[in-house]
């Protein structure tokens, strides 16, 4: 199966990135809340198969034999899932005594956003090795707003993502059958097969000295073996 999900979500509410409910910025000003939904992902792929080889009992070769018993029963299967980035959201501390909810900062005109080197290259903070690593948002990007001032950026960046998710988990499994109606099963499931590295999204708190760069990673490689009898 195959499934290609191309979307985009927006809505006035607002979410944060971890999906809790917020106030608004201004509660007289809703339409400066209308932005991207948390949870839009514009790009998803999902690759998924079961296929089990032509050979062994009940297959077109080797189906029976010393040969078919053991190179028999085997099937591979997948899920291939390739995803864009999460949206970001740049908070700042909030200094206003309104009963609103986030105070977001200000867009400084004329100053890149995004800074630093791309996926292949890009190398996270490191905080065993004391490692900074490179920064994926510009700080000088954004200012705090003046006392009593609401920021004007929106709630979250219109063009600027995370790093996108890449992720293959494959399974190899062999059964064997005994007593007419009776199989034994073994396999081994290989999550994240390939080790992809997939970046967390950045620090975008601005009071956070780390702003701006990537300090984690999702799972790496793992390894899952199993076996049962069906009866």
């Amino acid at each position: 199966m195959v499934a290609y999900t191309n979307s985009k979500t927006l809505t006035d509410v607002a979410f944060d990135a971890n999906g809790q409910l917020s106030a608004p910025q201004d509660q007289y000003n809703r339409r400066a809340e209308k932005a991207l939904a948390n949870t839009d992902i514009p790009q998803r792929l999902i690759l998924s198969y079961v296929y089990e080889l032509p050979w062994g009992r009940g297959k077109k070769y080797l189906s029976d034999g010393l040969v078919g018993n053991i190179l028999g029963g085997f099937t591979v299967s997948g899920i291939h899932t390739y995803q864009s980035g999460g949206v970001l959201r740049i908070t700042t501390p909030n200094n206003l005594p309104i009963f609103n909810g986030q105070l977001r900062p200000n867009l400084v005109a004329g100053v890149p956003v995004r800074v630093g080197p791309g996926r292949g290259e890009f190398q996270p903070r490191n905080a065993l090795s004391g490692q900074e690593g490179d920064v994926y948002l510009n700080r000088a990007a954004f200012s705090v707003p003046d006392p009593y001032t609401f920021g004007n950026i929106g709630v979250f960046l219109p063009d600027i993502r995370g790093f996108g998710t890449r992720s293959e988990d494959l399974s190899l499994a062999k059964r064997m059958y005994f007593l007419e109606n009776r199989s034994f099963e073994i396999r081994a499931d290989f999550f994240n097969a390939f080790n992809r590295r997939n970046l967390s999204a950045p620090v975008t708190d601005l009071s956070n000295p780390n702003f701006g760069r990537i300090t984690g990673q999702g799972s790496p490689r793992s390894i899952q073996l199993g076996a049962r009898i069906d009866f």
